[in-house]
C-alpha cells in the first residue's frame, strides 16, 4: 500500500485508496493463495536489526505460552494431544529462528487483509510486522479455509511455490491453527473455530 503523506505529530497517514477484500470478492481458494503469495513477496525484505520489531523466536515463545492459556480458558476444548502438538511446533520454531534468514513478515496473511488495488492486484493491510522466517507468514495460510482441502497437499504446494521449508510451514501452521481455533471458540466465531480445531485433530500425529 502506497503512503502519500504523513503527519507524525497527529499520528495520521494519507494512504492509497483500495477496494474490496479478497474475501468479499469470493476469490477461489487456490487463486487466493497465489495472490496472497504475490502480495507477501512485496513485504518480505531484510530489516535493520536496530528496528524494534518482534522477532520470530519471541513470537513463537509467546504462542507456546498463549496456547496453554487459551486451552484452559476454552474449557479444554480439544484433546491435550492437539495442544501438545501445537506447543511443540511453536517451541521448535523458536529454537530454529535464524537472524540471517529473517525478513519482514506481515504476520496475519489472509483474505480479509488483502484489498484490491486499481490495477487488479491485492495489497495487504493491518500488518503485525514480525521479523521471522518467511515460513511464518505461510503458516497463516495453512490455518485459513479450514476443511476445504488436504493440508498436506497445501503445505507441499506452498513449499514448492516459494522454495520455503515444508516442515517449518507445517509447524507454524499447526501452532496458528490451534491458537486461532481456540480463540474463535472463546469469541464465539463459529463454525470457523471448530473447523480449525477439527483440522488440528485430523492432522495431529498419533
Amino acid at each position: 500500500m502506497r503512503l502519500f503523506d504523513a503527519d507524525l505529530e497527529r499520528r495520521a497517514l494519507l494512504l492509497e485508496r483500495l477496494g474490496p477484500s479478497m474475501y468479499d470478492l469470493d476469490v477461489p481458494r487456490r487463486r487466493r493463495h497465489e495472490l496472497l503469495l504475490d502480495a507477501a513477496a512485496l513485504v518480505w525484505r531484510p530489516v535493520d536489526p536496530a528496528v524494534p520489531l518482534q522477532h520470530g523466536a519471541q513470537r513463537a515463545r509467546w504462542m507456546a505460552a498463549r496456547l496453554e492459556q487459551l486451552w484452559i480458558q476454552s474449557g479444554r476444548a480439544y484433546t491435550e494431544r492437539v495442544l501438545r502438538d501445537a506447543v511443540g511446533c511453536a517451541e521448535r520454531r523458536a529454537a530454529a529462528h535464524d537472524d540471517e534468514r529473517a525478513v519482514l513478515c506481515h504476520g496475519d496473511l489472509h483474505e480479509l487483509n488483502a484489498l484490491q488495488a486499481d490495477d487488479g492486484s491485492f495489497k495487504l493491510i493491518d500488518p503485525e510486522s514480525v521479523v521471522a522466517e518467511r515460513e511464518f507468514d505461510l503458516g497463516v495460510i495453512m490455518r485459513n479455509a479450514p476443511g476445504e482441502d488436504d493440508l498436506h497437499d497445501r503445505a507441499d504446494w506452498l513449499a514448492s511455490a516459494t522454495g520455503c521449508d515444508r516442515t517449518a510451514i507445517w509447524e507454524w501452521g499447526t501452532a496458528e491453527r490451534v491458537m486461532s481455533g481456540l480463540w474463535c471458540r472463546l469469541i464465539d466465531f463459529q463454525p470457523h473455530g471448530d473447523r480449525q480445531l477439527a483440522d488440528a485433530e485430523r492432522f495431529c500425529p498419533t
